[in-house]
């Protein structure tokens, strides 16, 4: 496989059919808003920009959604689409709060976005986005306390939020704690969370 055209880290990463696409991260010194995209059947990369860096990417219904994020040091709402059949990119409804480091997850045919940082605070918020009818609509807020940068999945018909200090997952419109474990994280430190869960 071919190098990418920018060498980067902590990047937004999704695969659409044959198509790999790499989105902003940091480059060693800064924030990139580079967005890079492997072509398996050429074995080629195409780039292009999306102005800002800290956002979420998913996949869903045929299109990579990028989601919020930070540009210039503000943070944004903004959410773009990008068809890979014409490789455009399209803004859809933007969030109802603007949320850097927002973590994402798609379940039953939405878009849910999780957590973040608005410019003034970390945010325990989550709202939902459905691409039928392009409107996001806010859901119960995660009952640990705000938090950005959160590892999300969905898994079972449920979303988990995982951070350093906790594990949620969301089930039935419901916000549950999952009781503390403690996991090997490195053979210097071990990683104790609880756990709640969203759907």
């Amino acid at each position: 496989m071919a190098p990418m055209f920018t060498p980067r880290c902590n990047f937004g990463i999704e695969v659409v059919d044959d198509l790999l696409f790499v989105v902003g991260g940091f480059d060693g010194f800064k924030s990139t808003t580079k967005v890079e995209c492997y072509d398996a059947e050429t074995g080629s990369w195409y780039r292009g920009d999306i102005p800002c860096a800290y956002h979420g990417v998913v996949y869903l219904k045929g299109f990579v959604y990028y989601i919020g994020g930070c540009y210039n040091g503000t943070c944004l709402n903004t959410v773009s689409k990008f068809n890979p059949i014409t490789r455009t990119w399209h803004q859809v409804a933007p969030m109802l709060s603007r949320r850097c480091e927002v973590s994402v997850a798609t379940l039953d045919g939405y878009i849910y976005a999780m957590g973040g940082f608005d410019g003034h605070g970390d945010l325990k918020t989550a709202e939902r986005y459905d691409p039928e009818t392009n409107k996001w609509s806010l859901i119960k807020p995660m009952n640990e306390t705000a938090r950005h940068g959160l590892g999300v999945i969905a898994f079972n018909d449920k979303i988990y939020a995982v951070s350093d200090y906790s594990l949620s997952q969301r089930t039935s419109d419901v916000w549950e704690q999952i009781p503390k474990r403690s996991f090997r994280r490195t053979k210097f430190r071990d990683l104790y969370y609880s756990c709640h869960v969203i759907c």
